[in-house]
């Protein structure tokens, strides 16, 4: 219940930052290390718990890990560009968020969780590297004079 309130709140955090203002340099910087710290952790523990495979927390936990180091570097450098949301980053990190609040939900509810945990093992592997492949197309598209 915990992971899916967590989830929410960061859900609404983003939709309000962006009704009102706009997201700030500084939040669009930390997002990534937020969400790498608490998806990571989350993964981990439920491997650990036997929900799903240790491969697939691995996934979870590189798919937030260059990001969440590259927010952490800007922020201690004190250069935050413009940071913008990928197609492929917002759908992984669904992904991973109903995996993961899905598997602890119904672990703790007592249901079986296999056909999460296969639909997860098959759609995240392919949603993180196309988030990848989007997020350093961006990163190159960034070094470019305009």
């Amino acid at each position: 219940m915990t992971v899916s309130f967590a989830a929410l709140t960061d859900l609404v955090d983003g939709t309000l930052a962006r009704r009102f203002g706009g997201p700030s340099r500084f939040g669009a910087g930390l997002d990534p290390v937020v969400d790498g710290v608490f998806f990571g952790a989350v993964a981990l523990g439920l491997a650990v718990g036997g929900a799903y495979p240790f491969w697939l927390a691995a996934v979870v936990a590189v798919r937030y890990f260059g990001p969440a180091l590259v927010g952490l570097g800007l922020i201690l450098l004190r250069r935050l560009p413009d940071l913008r949301h990928t197609f492929f980053g917002q759908l992984s990190t669904a992904l991973i968020a109903v995996l993961v609040g899905g598997v602890a939900l119904l672990r703790g509810l007592g249901l079986p969780t296999s056909s999460i945990v296969l639909a997860g093992s098959l759609l995240i592997p392919l949603a993180t590297l196309l988030a990848w492949v989007e997020l350093g197309r961006a990163a190159v598209s960034l070094q470019r004079p305009r």
